[in-house]
């Protein structure tokens, strides 16, 4: 009964439901007789997705993450992977995509993204002492909603070989964005530089480097990225 309701379902009747069964037990020769009506309903569009819990977040910006396509036969394929495009962004604790109870004006399925944010700001530290590399000393500053549309904008920095036996000290810094639903719901747009010096027991090395592009995630999953960097050493 689940799986003939889920397959009416896939073809867009969101309202599939059992209408009617009857189960007649035949005691002596230890069977039974079902049987179930499957009611379809209509095929259903997808209507208007509304937003609600948002805090920080812009709503119109969420609708463009989730890229729920509007005026499209329903699937319950696009609703998964428009609440995994909002998980992915990292500025929701929780997401959830409801379907409204009763069918909309010329047999469209209204649906509500009902999300609550995490905390926008993050702190984090480390600390590590080896008797061989010295000690180390790393942090990173995150934002997970850093211009109100759940960019995510993050800064490391991190010094090691204090002390150590391996040349004398090490430093990097580097900042990242990433701006997700850039004009495609799986399309992210990426930028990053970043610093470094090292000093080696062999060479002394200084260098920079920034990177901008996309990445794009297909609907089986594989992640590919197209971009434009430069490094400068010395």
């Amino acid at each position: 009964v689940i799986s003939a309701v889920a397959a009416w379902r896939a073809q867009g009747n969101a309202k599939a439901e059992v209408a009617d069964q009857s189960i007649i037990a035949r005691h002596n020769e230890q069977t039974l007789d079902a049987s179930v009506t499957i009611a379809p309903g209509p095929k259903l569009t997808f209507g208007a997705l509304s937003v609600s819990g948002n805090v920080a977040v812009d709503p119109e910006r969420i609708r463009q993450i989730a890229g729920l396509p509007e005026g499209q036969v329903y699937s319950p394929d696009d609703m998964d992977r428009a609440t995994a495009r909002l998980r992915r962004t990292g500025a929701f604790r929780s997401v959830a995509l409801v379907e409204a109870d009763a069918i909309g004006a010329g047999n469209t399925l209204p649906v509500e993204a009902q999300v609550v944010e995490q905390k926008p700001r993050r702190l984090g530290y480390g600390v590590e002492l080896s008797s061989v590399d010295g000690l180390t000393l790393s942090g990173y500053w995150l934002h997970r909603n850093f211009l109100g549309g759940a960019e995510q904008f993050r800064a490391d920095a991190k010094i090691s070989g204090l002390g150590g036996e391996t040349g004398g000290p090490d430093l990097s810094v580097g900042v990242s964005y990433l701006r997700p639903g850039t004009r495609h719901p799986d399309a992210d747009f990426y930028a990053k530089a970043g610093i470094e010096h090292l000093d080696e027991p062999d060479y002394v090395l200084d260098q920079i480097n920034a990177e901008v592009g996309l990445t794009r995630i297909l609907r089986d999953g594989t992640k590919i990225a197209s971009g434009l960097g430069l490094i400068a050493a010395r």
